[in-house]
């Protein structure tokens, strides 16, 4: 599917974490994929800070709206780190979606998006049945 991704690590933060819901998703319905097309993106946390850079140490601590200061003191949020969301060495990608095609021909389109907070923040699935009612 993905090849070699960012920093070395097989696939990436997107295809690490969407095995395992393409288990479950071929497990659900039953059916061999036979065909993948994905993409992935990094478009919210990139920058030019510098590689290793703390968000302690950084002239933006008191305004960047990714420190550890702005989300405790205005937005009521929980830091999830402490390292610079905006150097050039933050890793992995933001978003990835990818279109599997089964052997019946039925296809599954299937996103991720890793820079939600809060409630947005949770894993979830929707499936559409014959009759175009839902669970899950």
């Amino acid at each position: 599917m993905i090849g070699i991704g960012t920093r070395g690590k097989p696939g990436g933060l997107f295809l690490q974490k969407a095995t395992h819901d393409f288990d479950y998703i071929n497990h659900l319905i039953g059916l061999k994929p036979v065909s993948v097309c994905a993409v992935k993106s990094k478009q919210i946390f990139k920058g030019n800070k510098p590689e290793g850079l703390y968000c302690k140490d950084c002239a933006e601590y008191h305004t960047c709206p990714e420190s550890p200061f702005v989300l405790k003191h205005f937005k009521s949020e929980e830091s999830h780190g402490e390292m610079c969301a905006f150097a050039v060495d933050t890793g992995n990608e933001d978003a990835g979606s990818a279109l599997v095609v089964y052997e019946s021909g039925m296809h599954v389109s299937y996103s991720q998006n890793f820079f939600a907070r809060k409630g947005a923040a949770k894993r979830g699935g929707h499936v559409n049945r014959l009759r175009g009612d839902s669970r899950i």
